[in-house]
């Protein structure tokens, strides 16, 4: 069982997950009999659409979560985004290589 202070941790958690929180108040609606459903085979097929529908938003809600996470730590690392190679990376590709280096520029004689 949750004590006051947990109960009030999770409940400011879900204020940060509006639908979420409308999600398992459906599914307490269900559970308390707000949505006077008598039989059981009625509760069951009331409850799949919710709980599919929790599942959904959590992954969304953790999708969401995970892009923020990854934006911020590029952010930090400050990565850059993929840029053309410029002429200078090429001729230190061919020396190491040891392919013919191209001849930037042509006398002409």
């Amino acid at each position: 069982m949750l004590n006051e202070e947990e109960v009030n941790n999770v409940v400011n958690r879900l204020k940060k997950h509006p639908g979420l929180l409308e999600s398992i108040k459906d599914v307490s609606n269900i559970t308390e009999g707000i949505k006077e459903i008598e039989v059981a085979n009625d509760a069951e097929f009331a409850f799949i659409p919710e709980v599919r529908r929790l599942g959904k938003k959590c992954l969304e809600d953790w999708a969401e979560h995970q892009v923020n996470e990854q934006e911020a730590k590029a952010r930090e690392m400050k990565l850059r985004q993929h840029s053309k190679k410029t002429k200078l990376a090429y001729d230190i590709w061919d020396s190491r290589y040891g392919r013919k280096m191209l001849p930037t520029s042509r006398k002409i004689d």
